[in-house]
């Protein structure tokens, strides 16, 4: 598949428009695959490459938070939003960083409220550090 996105004829364009061009289709396959793993695509690579079932105690342990998270009924994008959320990324960079509408990230955040008994943003943070530190 990935041959088949990049196999296009570019001669004629300047390296900018190449790379642009790239650029492009490189999002468009994270947008699919994203979409594919509910949202979740690098952050499951990333967890498959450092898990090591073999052994207990390399065993990836889930950090506090998203543990909690999880426990409470939130879909996997609600975790990321939480996760970012928490992290103190605002609405307009969330959206970009996940490639959906600032609308959609507020939808999530008040469904993460709503499920976590928080009401605002900063609970949610102090959620976070207290869970953090725990």
């Amino acid at each position: 598949m990935l041959h088949l996105l990049f196999k296009q004829h570019l001669h004629g364009l300047s390296v900018l428009e190449q790379l642009s061009h790239l650029s492009f289709q490189v999002g468009t396959l994270r947008c699919v695959l994203d979409c594919m793993f509910e949202g979740n695509f690098l952050k499951r690579v990333h967890d498959d490459a450092h898990h090591d079932v073999g052994d207990d105690k390399h065993r990836y342990q889930q950090p506090p938070l998203e543990g909690h998270l999880k426990e409470h009924s939130l879909s996997l994008r609600e975790i990321e939003v939480a996760e970012l959320l928490v992290k103190g990324n605002r609405i307009s960079a969330i959206a970009s960083r996940l490639y959906i509408s600032e609308n959609t990230v507020r939808g999530h955040a008040k469904n993460i409220y709503r499920k976590l008994g928080v009401h605002n943003r900063q609970e949610l943070i102090d959620l976070g550090d207290r869970l953090s530190r725990a």
